[in-house]
């Protein structure tokens, strides 16, 4: 019997300060807190971008902690939110319990409580940084730390990209794209353009310190080459839409100094980084090394001009000091924004606009547009939807005509995807959080999302067109940018991505700093309360945990062939957490080695109780049925009509038939495992 699987954060905890200031300075509780998204950029980026439960688990379980001595020693922090906050907190709240809820449709209990451990992690770090108290001086603290966490993670991963042989790394990543550290190019490439916004940011900042403005300008050529590298076209886009957002909502007078200095080097990191080729292969030639380590010098003599040209110009930020940019009135301001869209419609019909917008969208929605130039010069200006477009269809058609209102559950997409994808290809999740959302949660989840998202949003605008800082402009302009590419793929399922969203929403919502007072009374017994609520939320996520790490020993043990560890460690994962199926798959293929097969059959069928719309129990089923002496036909139909591509489940029902009975039991022991594999 062979097998076929694969295994797939810390942040510090604070205290916070109390005493009798009805207006508390920053303090060590934000203080500490705003480091946050650094840590969970970073930490989760290096470990697969969070994108595994146990990841995940981890960090929710420092989130939920962080707000339990929140909500216990500050609870005044919570008191009196806005319209804003309530609606945001509500909605996401709505959307962890319908998510939950969802499993009594799908029956599928185990794959609700993998999507509400994420879901909970990103309320958890939402109700912590609105608890902080907002102020501008805290959201260029948030800036800087975000920053750094996308800027640590880009910047690492040019490392093993343009040098693999001083910083190698696991041969699993591959080297088709820039997939290390996050495992997937997309993510990699939209941390680096998030890191280049910021970077800029910093760098056109009159506001922060000085070496804040020379640091952020040395490390925009680096990101920028890592974002090319990622050869990712969402990642450029995305990065596109929150520069130019930044730069028309975030004036300064620091950008008269900034931007030309990372327009330039920026610019030329890109030029060269799009002219390197031949490091996408498994083992690169002599050649390509070479033009490796000449890039690395490139881009690092890049990231020093422009440290030492931002230095040079700081002479002219104290110059600058005084100077004010100018504010258009309302109706001038409508003016210029019409003749500035005016112009561009001219320019654009001149050029030939319409016939070119209908030839790319031609080309991006033709099913027979096959992309297979991996080098990022070419990859980048090509068009096409590289398959996504059947991914979403079967989110709509499978999911969302089939239970308009409920959906078919949460973490069902795959289960849509296999049984009725067009392709063999394997695919996880719906690229897309709205249209996923929409196909697993139905409307009524669609609207909790949408709700939630938009007050956040609409309160990071609202603190940078209404304040007038550039710090707000720039984080507003980054989530944003966020928002539109998580259409487009899978950003909301990697924490990497998407939970430093949640804390510049939440700080977004908070009330001002000033106005948030020490707690008496009443107002602190309840926070205790509270507080004692949130450990109870926190026993998901240590289920999650605990049952994580001793279902990958198991897998690992069986492949092994080491059956006594793998029945003990995928009891101890089902004792964390009973309802998920792959434990008793486990149980029960170690059951039929060890000539056990009645609760090797009892086994396989409780793993399909817990989890009927899926393959792959159905399928280990079969197996255990035909080694058993039992006929496994009509388990090895349902497996093949669960996912009728996957060769597995194909093999089965040819290789299980009246003919030959006799072999059925050493067919069953030579067949393949699916136990942890992609699908």
């Amino acid at each position: 019997m062979s097998t076929e699987a694969t295994a797939p954060t810390d942040i510090a905890a604070v205290r916070s300060p109390t005493g009798p200031s009805a207006a508390p300075r920053i303090g060590p509780w934000p203080g500490v807190l705003l480091v946050a998204p650094a840590l969970l950029v970073a930490a989760l980026a290096f470990s697969s971008g969070g994108f595994f439960p146990d990841d995940t688990a981890l960090a929710g379980l420092v989130a939920i902690l962080a707000l339990v001595v929140r909500i216990t020693l500050a609870p005044g922090a919570f008191a009196r939110p806005s319209v804003g906050a309530v609606v945001a907190i509500v909605a996401f709240a709505c959307l962890s319990a319908w998510t939950l809820i969802s499993s009594g449709w799908s029956h599928a209990p185990a794959r609700a409580i993998l999507e509400y451990n994420r879901t909970l992690l990103y309320v958890a770090l939402l109700l912590v940084f609105l608890s902080i108290g907002s102020s501008e001086g805290r959201a260029r603290a948030l800036v800087v730390a975000t920053a750094l966490g996308c800027a640590v993670t880009g910047i690492a991963a040019l490392g093993p990209w343009l040098l693999p042989d001083t910083f190698p790394i696991d041969a699993a990543f591959g080297r088709g794209r820039l997939n290390w550290p996050t495992s997937y190019w997309n993510a990699s490439g939209l941390i680096a353009a998030f890191g280049v916004v910021l970077c800029a940011h910093l760098a056109c900042s009159a506001r922060d310190h000085p070496a804040l403005r020379v640091v952020g300008a040395a490390a925009v050529p680096l990101l920028v080459g890592a974002v090319v590298f990622s050869a990712s076209r969402g990642a450029v886009a995305a990065g596109a839409i929150a520069a130019i957002t930044y730069v028309l909502a975030g004036r300064s007078r620091g950008m008269i100094t900034g931007l030309p200095v990372v327009l330039l080097a920026g610019g030329l990191a890109a030029l060269h980084a799009v002219g390197v080729q031949g490091l996408d292969a498994a083992e690169p030639s002599a050649a390509a090394l070479d033009a490796g380590r000449d890039s690395a010098i490139v881009l690092g003599v890049l990231a020093a001009s422009a440290a030492v040209a931002r230095t040079a110009l700081l002479v002219a930020d104290a110059r600058l000091a005084n100077w004010r940019a100018p504010r258009l009135g309302p109706g001038a301001a409508r003016a210029l924004v019409a003749g500035v869209v005016a112009a561009l419609v001219v320019v654009g019909l001149a050029a030939g606009g319409i016939d070119r917008v209908r030839d790319g969208w031609d080309r991006f929605t033709d099913p027979d547009t096959v992309m297979t130039t991996p080098e990022p010069g070419q990859r980048l200006t090509e068009l096409g939807n590289n398959g996504r477009i059947e991914i979403w269809e079967v989110a709509l058609h499978s999911g969302f005509d089939e239970r308009p209102s409920s959906g078919t559950g949460a973490g069902t997409y795959a289960l849509l995807w296999e049984r009725d994808r067009p392709s063999y290809r394997n695919v996880l999740d719906g690229h897309s959080v709205y249209l996923e959302t929409m196909g697993e949660l139905g409307l009524v989840g669609l609207a909790f999302l949408v709700a939630g998202l938009a007050c956040m949003l609409g309160a990071l605008w609202r603190r940078a067109l209404g304040d007038r800082q550039p710090a707000w402009a720039a984080l507003a302009a980054v989530a944003t940018a966020w928002a539109v590419h998580a259409g487009v793929d899978w950003d909301w399922e990697m924490p990497a991505l998407t939970a430093w969203v949640f804390c510049a929403g939440g700080l977004a919502l908070g009330r001002q700093a000033m106005a948030i007072r020490s707690p008496q009374g009443l107002v602190r017994s309840l926070g205790i309360l509270g507080g004692v609520g949130c450990v109870v939320l926190a026993l998901v996520p240590l289920a999650v945990l605990r049952s994580q790490g001793p279902l990958i020993d198991a897998q690992r043990a069986l492949r092994a062939g080491d059956c006594p560890q793998a029945i003990d460690r995928a009891v101890a994962s089902s004792s964390a957490l009973s309802v998920r199926p792959e434990p008793f798959e486990l149980l029960a293929w170690c059951d039929v080695r060890m000539g056990r097969g009645g609760l090797a059959q009892q086994m396989a069928a409780a793993a399909v109780r817990r989890d009927p719309g899926s393959w792959e129990p159905r399928y280990t089923q079969a197996l255990v049925r035909a080694a058993t002496g039992q006929d496994p036909r009509s388990a090895a139909l349902a497996a093949l009509v669960r996912n009728p591509l996957h060769p597995f489940a194909r093999d089965a029902v040819q290789r299980f038939t009246a003919k030959n009975r006799r072999d059925w039991r050493r067919l069953a022991l030579e067949a393949p495992l699916p136990l942890g594999a992609e699908s």
